[in-house]
């Protein structure tokens, strides 16, 4: 692993395992962005379910192999609690972004029918602000305005308005790149259009086999394909 890492992208795919019966199991994955742009994916594990121990043995595995805590910068998820309380043990100085995508969805979710047109790209507007003062600014007029209607919608971001928010303390060109978990999940999409013809991985011997094969796949397409203006 790269010394240089400064961002670290953490978040699970969910695969069918043949063991004495067919598992839905976890497949939790990092990847990160170097400082001068380059992505890598730095490693996976079969973690059963999402648990804070599952997401310890990665986080340990990647310390293991050279991720400095030192160095990085920031780690952006998707809000899992079992991670959050991983990265709380094993990381706890490192600042903490949640997904905007992920928060933006959970919004949709929660919203009247009527209201999604409107609300989720009002709740948007915090997130595309020029600065985190602004940021906080702007979701008090979106509190404000929404608080008596849709008080599941508001306390949905005041709860976690500093992880969401926190991208801001960044450089500017980097906060469209690590205010989501989006470059991992693009990487799982590739997985799944790699795998859509194998319902079932027969073991977890293969299903480990072929992942890392795409991961390493991965990493040979990104080599020489750093972030553009980073």
């Amino acid at each position: 692993i790269s010394q240089s890492i400064r961002y670290l992208f953490l978040d699970g795919i969910q695969l069918k395992v043949r063991r004495h019966w067919i598992s839905k199991e976890a497949l939790l994955c990092a990847i990160g962005i170097t400082e001068d742009g380059k992505k890598e994916f730095l490693g996976f594990i079969l973690g059963g379910r999402e648990s804070t121990a599952s997401w310890e043995s990665l986080l340990l595995l990647l310390l293991q192999r050279g991720l400095s805590a030192d160095q990085l910068k920031m780690v952006t998820v998707d809000g899992n609690a079992g991670l959050i309380s991983a990265l709380g043990s094993l990381l706890p100085g490192v600042t903490i972004q949640r997904c905007i995508v992920h928060k933006i969805r959970n919004i949709v979710g929660k919203c009247p029918r009527s209201l999604r047109g409107v609300v989720p790209a009002e709740a948007k507007l915090i997130f595309y602000a020029t600065s985190q003062a602004e940021a906080r600014e702007r979701f008090k007029e979106f509190k404000t305005r929404w608080q008596k209607q849709l008080p599941q919608i508001v306390e949905c971001i005041e709860k976690d308005l500093e992880e969401l928010i926190a991208f801001y303390q960044f450089p500017y060109r980097h906060w469209a790149k690590i205010r989501s978990t989006n470059v991992i999940e693009r990487a799982f999409k590739e997985f799944r259009r790699r795998i859509k013809v194998m319902e079932t991985f027969p073991n977890e011997l293969s299903c480990l086999r072929i992942m890392l094969a795409l991961a390493k796949m991965l990493n040979e397409n990104w080599e020489y394909k750093p972030i553009k203006d980073f």
